[in-house]
């Protein structure tokens, strides 16, 4: 799958993937993150402490050289 779909439809099973952060104070960006079982992103390598961007679609994670995601 190489196009963006609705954050709704993400897979909660932890797997890495990108997802488009809406964040009006920010501007919007792209990020890797994992969602859970509670349905919300978790992104990788960042803590928001305020005005917590909203994930609003996602994509699967390319693989990298070595053919891993």
């Amino acid at each position: 799958m190489s196009e963006w779909q609705p954050i709704e439809t993400a897979p909660k099973d932890g797997r890495p993937i990108l997802v488009w952060l809406e964040a009006p104070s920010l501007g919007s960006h792209i990020h890797s993150a994992r969602i859970g079982g509670k349905g919300r992103p978790s992104i990788i390598g960042h803590q928001f402490a305020f005005d917590c961007p909203k994930a609003t679609h996602w994509m699967e994670q390319p693989s990298g050289p070595d053919g891993k995601p």
